[in-house]
């Protein structure tokens, strides 16, 4: 109406809108009262369930969401007619379905697998019960079984058996591998598990954590009397200045002044591998020039609660001495950060040892506090965690990547490599074992299939070793072997992390949840969030500017795309024939909500409030394919 009534004051342009308008509303059916009523079915409200349900359980939310007011009234302005699922049902009938549809996928994933391996440890609950989480590697790592042990204690028999356990259900042949920490029952369940005559003949490799082989190095260094005094003054200096406000606030104000990206002192966490390094002693040397600033405040307050370490902190000698110690273990904790990942390769495990024996033997001669004693009981300390660390399978990988090939292995540890190469491919493969070993003389020797200098071009060779044997030598046989081998973790962080995600969901706050409550969102939880990567797109939020394509993609609301009146734009010169406007599904997207109750008062306003978004955006139209280019214009014809 309102556009009917400004008609004779509108251009060409306005008469062709009016037009459109009236073309694309005519078809428009009168709808019933039933069609503003918001309904659901029980199939549409049992979907809806699951899928809040599958979002508390991969977020660690509480059940007792669904039982709060303000989400109760959102949940209502969202959806009239959805009914939130009751605590009851959240914490027992949804998680049951969802567990086992996520039983169904674990399972799945794990029998599709060539070959997999196992990582274990042990853990305390917030109610210090014991727990025994089991991962398995595919090699991507699922939560595959988490125990609650109660009154068993965790012997390297029980161990054993619930390993064997886990081996047999889902396939003792393609088992290649199980890692877990250095602790003394879990290096003697692996001798059970050698000796039992089930599992005697095949090449599974019982191997330690890498991270936590060397995360003991780290502590080995840090017992010495030297770094020991060290480490006691670092933390002495952090715990001194963290729990006195006066410092801290003095500490915090330094810091904004200088108007840098600041960081916090922190304490050493045991649960963090090299976090003494990491967390401590780096972020005193961060924060050197504050922490001296702090030294030398002329407030007395500030001087009196600084008591001894005031000393320190502005003696030479204590930082010369941080600079030195994380001079020799930085690279240390940097390989513990390469190798925790879920992404790395096994074969890099042979060539950190040997990179930080290396830094070992060429930075220890420089540290002059370090006493001859102490330097000699570094490099035993070392031999003896390397000895740990290293296993045959670890040999075989540094030969199988392509990056390495072996080099820098010994004689013996050579030919250990290849006969465990051996023992795999008569396991998996037994019909192809001679094939396999032809091909591994021919890979080494850089013969048939690798004789071409195509495959170990720089860009080539040094590909993920994955990707390099599946794509490039896919056609072998022994690319399985390799694969199999590679897929193998280097540490047990995997398990590590799921520990982390137990914390999240088992709080003091809900330290009610049962064990086996806690077990299946933990399963829900870290299975969910490692499926979702491949499994459900990142969606942006949808901007204002593109409710008009949504709106107009929906069958819905169809006639909006229909095209109006044009005329073709021509480069013949001359006088300009006025282009008939062509409306946007965005410019006149109100009109697609006539069949809501909310927003049938189209109004003059309503039109001017558009048009102003509209202009100040510069999205309604092209300038270049507009004759309305003036706001006036557009005022005139809104």
């Amino acid at each position: 109406t309102y556009f009917l009534q400004h008609q004779n004051s509108s251009s060409s342009n306005s008469t062709s809108v009016i037009k459109y308008i009236q073309d694309q509303t005519s078809n428009l059916k009168q709808g019933s009262i039933t069609s503003f009523m918001d309904g659901m079915n029980s199939n549409e409200q049992d979907k809806l369930w699951k899928l809040l349900a599958t979002a508390i359980y991969s977020t660690a939310t509480p059940f007792s969401i669904v039982e709060n007011d303000y989400w109760i009234q959102f949940f209502k302005a969202l959806r009239p007619s959805f009914i939130p699922p009751s605590r009851h049902l959240i914490s027992n009938k949804l998680l049951d379905d969802e567990y086992t549809q996520m039983s169904i996928n674990v399972n799945k994933k794990v029998n599709e697998a060539f070959v997999f391996g196992i990582q274990i440890d042990g853990w305390s609950n917030i109610r210090n019960e014991p727990i025994i989480n089991i991962i398995i590697t595919t090699p991507e790592p699922v939560v595959y079984k988490s125990l609650s042990t109660t009154t068993s204690r965790h012997t390297a028999e029980y161990v054993a058996n619930e390993l064997s356990i886990v081996i047999d259900s889902i396939g003792k042949d393609r088992c290649l591998g199980v890692v877990s920490d250095n602790a003394a029952s879990m290096k003697k369940a692996w001798a059970i598990l050698k000796n039992d005559p089930r599992y005697k003949d095949l090449p599974i490799a019982y191997y330690s954590c890498i991270c936590h082989t060397l995360n003991l190095l780290v502590h080995d260094i840090f017992k010495l009397k030297n770094v020991s005094a060290l480490e006691e003054m670092a933390k002495t200096i952090v715990k001194t200045i963290n729990n006195t406000h006066i410092l801290k606030s003095t500490f915090v104000i330094i810091q904004k002044s200088k108007k840098e990206v600041f960081t916090t002192l922190k304490m050493p966490v045991k649960t963090r591998w090299g976090s003494i390094i990491v967390h401590c002693l780096e972020r005193l040397i961060q924060n050197k020039g504050i922490l001296q600033q702090l030294a030398w405040s002329d407030n007395d307050n500030v001087v009196k609660k600084l008591g001894n370490i005031q000393m320190h902190i502005l003696e030479f000698s204590f930082w010369h001495k941080i600079d030195k110690v994380l001079d020799l273990m930085k690279p240390i904790t940097e390989w513990i950060k390469k190798l925790e990942s879920d992404n790395p390769y096994v074969s890099d495990v042979f060539y950190a040892l040997n990179d930080i024996s290396s830094l070992l033997t060429l930075k220890l001669p420089n540290i002059e506090f370090f006493s001859d004693e102490e330097k000699t009981s570094i490099l035993e300390s070392f031999e003896h965690r390397k000895c740990m660390a290293l296993h045959a399978m670890h040999y075989a990988s540094s030969i199988l990547d392509p990056r390495h090939k072996g080099q820098h292995l010994s004689q013996i540890n050579d030919i250990a490599g290849v006969e465990y190469i051996f023992n795999v491919a008569t396991a998996i493969m037994p019909e192809e074992t001679q094939q396999i070993m032809i091909e591994l003389a021919q890979y080494r020797s850089n013969e048939g299939l690798w004789s071409n200098n195509f495959i170990w071009s720089t860009e080539i060779k040094n590909l993920n070793p994955f990707t390099w044997w599946k794509g490039i030598c896919g056609s072998s046989s022994l690319n399985k072997i390799a694969v199999a081998i590679l897929s193998l973790p280097p540490s047990s962080a995997a398990t590590e992390r799921s520990f982390s995600t137990f914390s999240l969901i088992h709080t003091k706050k809900r330290n009610r949840l049962t064990n086996e409550r806690a077990a299946k969102l933990l399963y829900i939880h870290q299975n969910r969030n490692n499926f979702k990567k491949s499994s459900i797109p990142k969606n942006k939020p949808c901007k204002e500017r593109q409710v008009s394509k949504i709106f107009h993609d929906t069958n819905e609301f169809d006639y909006l795309s229909t095209p109006g009146p044009s005329t073709p734009r021509t480069s013949t010169p001359g006088p300009s024939t006025p282009e008939p406007f062509t409306p946007r599904p965005s410019t006149f997207m109100a009109t697609s909500t006539l069949k809501s109750k909310n927003m049938l008062n189209l109004t003059s306003s309503s039109f001017s409030e558009s048009a102003e978004e509209d202009w100040n955006s510069k999205d309604l139209v092209d300038d270049s394919d507009s004759t309305l280019s003036s706001r006036s214009d557009w005022e005139e014809l809104y």
